[in-house]
């Protein structure tokens, strides 16, 4: 960015410069990191990886917001009949 601006008329370097600093300011304190994101992918993953041992698979409900856990040949069955 320095290297950019360093290029520019010298007239208006002190202009760019104090815009280019103030979007870094805004950037660094707008920016939160989630600290348990690792967490919650760690724990989505130990999910996937129960529901993939055990042929499992999620269904959402007919007339609900719910998810129900079936296993994958009765799900197969129900689909052909």
């Amino acid at each position: 960015m320095e290297n950019a601006i360093r290029h520019l008329d010298p007239k208006i370097q002190n202009t760019y410069q104090y815009l280019a600093t103030k979007q870094i300011k805004h950037i660094m304190t707008t920016n939160i990191h989630n600290t348990l994101h690792k967490r919650y992918q760690h724990n989505l993953n130990q999910v996937r990886n129960i529901l993939k041992q055990n042929n499992l698979t999620t269904v959402k409900a007919d007339k609900s917001k719910t998810i129900v856990l079936t296993n994958k040949t009765t799900l197969k069955k129900r689909s052909i009949t």
